[in-house]
Formats: C-alpha cells, structure tokens, sequence
C-alpha cells in the first residue's frame, strides 16, 4: 500500500479573487538550484540566439519541490528558428543523469507566434511560472479567477485517455523499456484524471489547485461515490503500476465517469 501524505495548497487569492502567484528565484532550494541553472545554460547552448525566454513551473519554483517525487517543467520560447528535437531530447537526458532526485525533465518548445494563442499554457504560466530568461511575457497577461478559464486538463481529457491506452495496448512487453514507459503512462494518466476531477468542482470550492493530494480531498467532497476510485488514482501518481491490464482497468472505468460529469457541467 503507498503511504500518501497529506501535503499541497490551493492557490491564494488576492482581494480582487485573482489567483497569486507565488514562484520566485529565492524559493528554489538546493539541490534543484543546481539542475536548474544546468538547465538554463544548456537551453542557451542548444538554442542560441533563437531563444526568446525560458520559464520554470510548478512546484520547483514555489518551493514545494519533494526529491523523488517532484518534476522539473520547464518552457522554452523559441523565435525565428526552431530547435532540434534531438538536442533538446539529449539534455533532458542529460539533466535526468544529473540529478537523479528529480523524478522527470520536461523542456516543453513552443514558438514565440504559437504561446500567444495558446491561452491554457499563458494560465499555467501567469498562476506558477517563473521566467529565468529573456522577456518576461507572464507579467503582459491578464490576472486569472476562479472560472472556466481554469479548464486546463478537462477540454482534453477524452483524447488523452484514448492516446495513452493505445500506447499501452500496443506496448510490447519485450521491449527493454516496457516497465518505464509503463510508469511512466501511468504516472501522466492518472495525474490528469486528479486534475480533471478537481476542475470539476473548482467553482464550487472557489478555490483551484494542482497539488495532487488536494485534488483528491476537493473532488471526494463532492463525489463521495467516486472518492475510493481517485484515491487509487492518487496512489498510482505517487507510486506508478508497472501492470498493464489493471491500469487498462481503472482507465475504462474512472475515465468515463469523470467525461460524464464533465459533459452533464457544461
């Protein structure tokens, strides 16, 4: 059984009830200022002067970072020339060698032309990124409240559950990454069903959060009929199923309730 603490925060809101961000270059603590300043300078090299900024979000950034739990997500803002795919893959793997703490490496590439219409991204950043370099574009978009601008993961969550259980039915368990790319599906899935769950009831709380762990006690609220299936969901964010066909499972019968609740809200 994994043991789940009972750690997270939903977001503070200022007078006006537009959501604070509270990232900051002071709150990232060893070892993670190490990765991330290793991070920068190989965005740098591998990009040159096409590098129009680099942001930093989620818990990094908010202090909240936990060494063998936590992800380091990263967007790099590219202009005029886009960068090789194989070069950014090399330094995620490169800064997955170094620091080993650190349970994955996302740099997430959009163009400059591409970030300015992509209003969910533009969310994410103005509530918990942080920009380490180049222009600051956070601080020339709107403040964001409690509502339906906050619908990050649900809008998608159909496509995503069918993509990530046809990568699953056509993993061959003889390849030599079967059990990573298992954990490492499942680990994505299920904190996109934690998500998805808590935009459901967001604007009933009149609070967000992406914490996990809140996620969960905001939906079994609301959903106590449900609480026991997103508590497993919760469990296999932690600690991801290495077992294909139990993961299939719980994907087929949680997935479609949650895209039922969604559909009977808007």
């Amino acid at each position: 059984m994994t043991f789940i603490q009972a750690i997270g925060t939903v977001y503070r809101q200022d007078a006006a009830g537009y959501l604070v961000n509270e990232s900051s270059l002071e709150k990232i603590d060893h070892p993670w200022r190490s990765l991330v300043q290793s991070l920068l300078e190989g965005c740098q090299s591998c990009v040159g002067a096409s590098l129009h900024s680099l942001y930093l979000r989620g818990s990094i950034p908010q202090g909240k970072a936990i060494q063998g739990i936590s992800d380091l997500d990263s967007i790099l803002v590219w202009q005029h020339q886009s960068p090789d795919p194989a070069a950014i893959d090399h330094l995620q793997q490169q800064l997955q060698r170094q620091a080993p703490f650190c349970q994955g490496i996302e740099i997430a590439v959009i163009g400059y032309d591409a970030l300015q219409v992509n209003r969910s991204l533009q969310t994410l950043l103005k509530i918990q990124g942080l920009c380490l370099w180049g222009q600051d574009l956070i601080t020339t978009w709107p403040a964001v409240q409690v509502g339906p601008q906050l619908l990050i993961h649900q809008p998608h969550l159909e496509r995503d559950l069918a993509a990530v259980q046809h990568e699953l039915r056509q993993l061959l368990p003889s390849s030599p990454r079967f059990h990573v790319r298992m954990r490492e599906s499942c680990r994505w899935i299920t904190k996109r069903l934690l998500r998805t769950g808590y935009e459901l009831v967001m604007e009933r709380e009149q609070a967000y959060t992406r914490d996990l762990y809140p996620c969960y006690v905001g939906f079994a609220r609301h959903y106590p009929e449900q609480a026991g299936a997103m508590y497993k969901a919760l469990e296999l964010a932690i600690a991801p199923s290495r077992h294909r066909a139990g993961l299939l499972l719980f994907l087929q019968q949680l997935g479609p309730y949650l895209l039922q609740q969604a559909n009977s809200l808007h």
